[in-house]
């Protein structure tokens, strides 16, 4: 993976998902870290939107893999980002979503890991990326 100061969408929201997780879980009992599947679990029907896709499956099956660390199905998700921006969405504007998203998802289960999350997204996954297009401002104003 690239540096945080040189990555863009996806691979900057990968590490910001895998940062956050090692911060806040690193001490978390294993009742809690078991807990993450779930909300691994609503990103996976967040972005494939039924049980019954092969995406959802792919993402469940990782997260199943690894169900006792409770650890982000990250492979699969990106695969699942690359194939979003492939058909057309613009990946700054799809990171921002999916960390909009986690961050609704980690006040909901994880309050108490919230602020690590937003430190950490401000500062890998700006708001201001989903205007961008590979870190640069498109050159036409809304």
């Amino acid at each position: 993976m690239l540096p945080p100061e040189k990555s863009f969408g996806i691979e900057a929201l990968l590490q910001l998902i895998q940062q956050w997780f090692d911060a806040s879980f690193a001490t978390a009992s294993q009742k809690t870290r078991i807990g993450a599947n779930s909300t691994w679990m609503m990103v996976a029907w967040l972005l494939c939107g039924s049980p019954t896709h092969d995406c959802y499956r792919a993402i469940a099956s990782e997260i199943m893999q690894h169900a006792q660390e409770g650890a982000p199905p990250l492979l699969s998700i990106e695969r699942r980002l690359r194939e979003l921006v492939a058909a057309g969405l613009q990946e700054g504007f799809l990171t921002v979503a999916v960390r909009d998203a986690l961050e609704d998802l980690i006040t909901l289960n994880y309050p108490s890991f919230l602020e690590q999350w937003t430190h950490l997204a401000d500062q890998m996954v700006p708001r201001t990326m989903r205007l961008s297009e590979h870190g640069r401002i498109p050159p036409y104003q809304l």
